[in-house]
């Protein structure tokens, strides 16, 4: 409930001046303005998504990344307990490695957020990230899966950061606010994915079910990479007029990046 009224309210900032109430809008007339109004936000945002390429393989790639490979926090009870025999307390210990990871990254991270080089850290990020989830599914022992967590929970924030400024970047002022909630979107979907995915655990083993998360998000991390045009789509341009040819472009705030 919290997160629909949050993903509402952010769908309209920042947007056009709100227009005056309609006479007899309380109540049941009221909530169908407001419903209807909110439909109309969301629809301005996936239009303005829709019609620049670069946006959509962004928001569309962060979506699959989240959505199935954020899931490995859903079954660390039953990797914990039912893998590795421990008790329900470590189940806090192996998501504080996530944390603590997520904090070594942040203060280099910060600092290199708008960088020309974003995209490809930000792909290699989600590469990396993906591959982490493989890993935590065939991790041996606890003290192994703590360490690929830290580096999940790292490789996590730098893809979250990056995606995120990447396409704020992309976006004009006034689209800023939805294109944000869009993004959002991938972890409304990774509360839904966890219902199939743990039908598919009980299916075909807990390990090679979260293996499969971890080859989906690598797998959309190397596809924005290929749709970008490989390695000469992702990589800084080089200025011919007006800079060194040695200079880089920062690709986020350049008039270019929303095509």
């Amino acid at each position: 409930m919290f997160s629909a009224i949050s993903f509402y309210y952010m769908l309209k900032l920042p947007s056009s001046p709100r227009p005056a109430p309609r006479p007899g809008s309380n109540g049941a007339h009221g909530f169908r303005y407001e419903a209807t109004e909110a439909f109309a936000e969301t629809k301005a945002g996936v239009d303005y998504v829709m019609a620049r390429p670069a946006l959509r393989r962004l928001i569309g790639t962060s979506f699959f990344v989240i959505m199935f490979g954020f899931n490995y926090v859903a079954f660390y009870p039953a990797m914990i307990e039912g893998q590795f025999g421990l008790g329900k307390s470590w189940v806090g210990y192996i998501s504080s490695a996530g944390a603590f990871g997520a904090v070594f990254v942040s203060v280099p991270l910060a600092a290199r957020a708008n960088s020309a080089w974003a995209k490809v850290v930000m792909t290699a990020a989600g590469l990396c990230f993906g591959l982490g989830v493989i890993a935590f599914a065939v991790a041996p022992s606890f003290w192994v899966a703590f360490a690929v967590i830290f580096f999940v929970g790292g490789s996590t924030t730098i893809y979250q950061s990056l995606s995120n400024t990447l396409a704020l970047g992309m976006a004009d002022d006034a689209h800023q606010g939805r294109v944000q909630s869009l993004m959002q979107l991938s972890f409304a979907g990774f509360g839904i994915a966890a219902f199939p995915l743990g039908g598919l655990a009980e299916l075909i083993g807990l390990r090679p079910t979260i293996v499969l998360m971890g080859l989906i998000a690598a797998s959309s991390a190397l596809a924005f990479a290929v749709l970008q045009g490989g390695w000469n789509g992702l990589r800084p341009k080089r200025l011919v007029l007006g800079a060194s040819l040695n200079d880089d472009v920062d690709l986020a705030r350049s008039p270019a990046a929303g095509s």
